[in-house]
Formats: structure tokens, C-alpha cells, sequence
């Protein structure tokens, strides 16, 4: 079995850039960012409420386009930059299960647990 670093940077990864413009909400993390970026998109932005892993999330990736609100008040704003009308993806990615508050909880659910990252 193989083992990988967890310690690596984007900036060390050789891909070709598709110029394909992508936004991101419930970004999270940024796990849908990462695999975005990796296959050479340009993550031009997010949308994330919770201001905690926001600001991961902009550490991480530094969005050019960053809103950390209910996604459903970014949808009623009236003033937002021309560049997000001409998106080639709306990435609206599901919630990791770890961390997500909705559907059924598992038999471990409210206990500590332990990433192998730290």
C-alpha cells in the first residue's frame, strides 16, 4: 500500500489551464474547488456561511469572488460583478457527511472523532 504526503500545494502540481470559469456554493472546505483546480478550471469564486470554514476556505483558495452568507441571500442581490453572468460551471456541490447537519446521523454522530490529517 502506498503512502502520500498530506503536505503538498497546488502550486507544485503540473496541469493544463482549460480557461473554464467555475463558482462554487456551499464551498465548504473547498473539496470541489481542489478537484476543480486540479483539472486545471479556474475557481473564480464562493458562496459559504459559516464564517469559520470560510475563512479557510479563502485561505486555501483565494477566491477572487468571496460572499459568506446564506446562499439564499446571495441570490437576491441586486449588484454582483459582470463576471459571474458568464460562468461555464455553477458548482453546487453536496455537503462532505462528516460535517453535514442534515440527513440521517450515524451511530457515531456527536462523538469526537479523529482525521488522519490532524
Amino acid at each position: 500500500m502506498a503512502e502520500f504526503s498530506y503536505k503538498w500545494d497546488l502550486a507544485n502540481i503540473v496541469q493544463d489551464k482549460k480557461h473554464i470559469k467555475v463558482f462554487s456554493c456551499f464551498s465548504c472546505g473547498g473539496g470541489s474547488t481542489m478537484g476543480y483546480k486540479r483539472a486545471g478550471f479556474d475557481v473564480i469564486g464562493n458562496v459559504e456561511i459559516d464564517p469559520k470554514i470560510n475563512a479557510m476556505y479563502v485561505k486555501n483558495h483565494q477566491p477572487k469572488f468571496n460572499y459568506c452568507m446564506d446562499l439564499r441571500n446571495f441570490n437576491k442581490l441586486k449588484e454582483l460583478p459582470e463576471e459571474l453572468f458568464s460562468l461555464d460551471i455553477l458548482d453546487g456541490s453536496p455537503p462532505c457527511s462528516t460535517f453535514s447537519m442534515a440527513g440521517l446521523r450515524e451511530r457515531a454522530w456527536n462523538k469526537e472523532k479523529v482525521f488522519r490529517e490532524g
